[in-house]
């Protein structure tokens, strides 16, 4: 029912002139970005949610699906930072739901949510199918253009109409309930949302968000693999059953200047990291050089003066 709602909509609005016609269905895996400091939002469509399940191939989502100018216009900065995003969808038929969950620090895998009931389920469910008819309603609307297109669509942040609502107005918490968090007005067990810190665009450092499915009432939850949002304006998913062969690293030492050199994959990031403690937790280790390192299938370098004389090396991906 609520999947002809949103087609039904969509059919009336777009009897004028050329409009948007945002493409959307119920099961698509949304990506909603949105700023505090800006008065729109930027829902992008990217498909069917079951295809990011099963693909096995790294996707790159910016330049094909949504643009960098795109997430400008909408977010009113062109450095994007403060900005708040996270990917969502949810099957109507089963109150399945597919949702992120940030890492922090980027290279620690998050914690999985843990599948609720049907019940505590289908509550949630119903704030994610209002973010999918309101976009759609607005697709229909909207003038067919650079920040407009059938796959995202930049649309007012303070949007309420029956049964749906804006990106902004659908993930947060309610007002007046401390400082809001993206758990869907209170429906949901946690915060789905990442955040660009300042100085995102010349930081260095990636933002990396995992996707996780929610059959109600299972015992954990599907882990389908992770978002990766870069410096560059760069974002990407890699599936969990995509392949990466381990790097082999070797260490060139002289004058007090390392030379840490590794293999890589192309089109995958590197990070390097180092530690004195080789059993300190992993989220104490620092970050070696000021970036991520782009894989080209040959091998990388980076250069480090360590402070101590004995330290340790590892290369996250």
């Amino acid at each position: 029912m609520k999947k002809t709602i949103i087609l039904s909509a969509v059919a009336v609005a777009m009897g004028g002139a050329a409009q948007a016609q945002f493409s959307y269905n119920n099961g698509d895996l949304l990506i909603g970005f949105r700023s505090s400091s800006a008065s729109k939002d930027l829902v992008v469509d990217i498909g069917a949610a079951s295809s990011y399940a099963s693909g096995s191939s790294r996707i790159t989502l910016s330049g094909t699906k949504f643009t960098s100018s795109q997430l400008t216009y909408a977010l009113g900065s062109s450095t994007w930072d403060g900005a708040d995003f996270s990917a969502f969808a949810d099957d109507a038929a089963t109150d399945t739901l597919w949702v992120t969950a940030p890492r922090a620090p980027f290279f620690i895998k998050s914690a999985a949510w843990v599948p609720q009931s049907d019940n505590n389920q289908s509550i949630t469910e119903s704030k994610i199918e209002g973010i999918g008819m309101a976009s759609a309603i607005e697709g229909g609307q909207l003038a067919t253009g650079a920040n407009n297109t059938t796959t995202a669509i930049a649309f007012a942040n303070t949007l309420s109409i029956s049964g749906g609502s804006s990106y902004s107005k659908g993930v947060l918490s309610v007002s007046g309930s401390g400082t809001p968090i993206g758990n869907f007005r209170g429906t949901f067990q946690g915060n789905v949302e990442n955040s660009l810190p300042t100085g995102f665009a010349t930081g260095g450092t990636p933002v990396i968000s995992d996707l996780y499915s929610l059959v109600p009432s299972a015992g954990s939850a599907g882990y389908l693999g992770y978002f990766t949002f870069l410096p560059s304006g760069t974002f990407t998913f890699t599936p969990s059953a995509f392949s990466i062969p381990q790097p082999k690293l070797s260490i060139v030492s002289s004058g007090g200047v390392n030379t840490i050199s590794f293999s890589s994959v192309s089109g995958i990031n590197y990070t390097l990291l180092s530690s004195t403690d080789l059993t300190a937790p992993l989220s104490t280790w620092s970050v070696v050089g000021s970036s991520v390192v782009s894989g080209n299938g040959s091998t990388q370098s980076i250069t480090d003066s360590p402070a101590n004389a004995t330290y340790y090396i590892l290369v996250a991906y």
